[in-house]
């Protein structure tokens, strides 16, 4: 899994676990709606300011969004 397939399912983790939605994260960054769905849907890889921006809006380092998921899992869990 690459970093870009990384960020896709570790947003949708952190959405789901905090019970927010595309809109109200783009909101607390400051954008669009439509910049998060392409950030979860596109085949663009993010610039690392948006990957920062996110990160900061969900109060989480910016590389456990870049992590594979089973890193940050066990991080959690160990």
């Amino acid at each position: 899994m690459n970093m870009t397939e990384s960020l896709r399912v570790n947003l949708r983790r952190e959405l789901q676990a905090r019970g927010m939605s595309q809109s109200e994260l783009a909101a607390s960054c400051g954008w669009a709606p439509s910049r998060i769905t392409e950030l979860l849907q596109g085949p663009k890889t993010p610039k690392l300011s948006t990957v920062d921006t996110i990160a900061k809006a969900l109060n989480v380092p910016a590389p456990s969004l870049l992590m594979s998921p089973a890193e940050t899992f066990s991080e959690k869990i160990g």
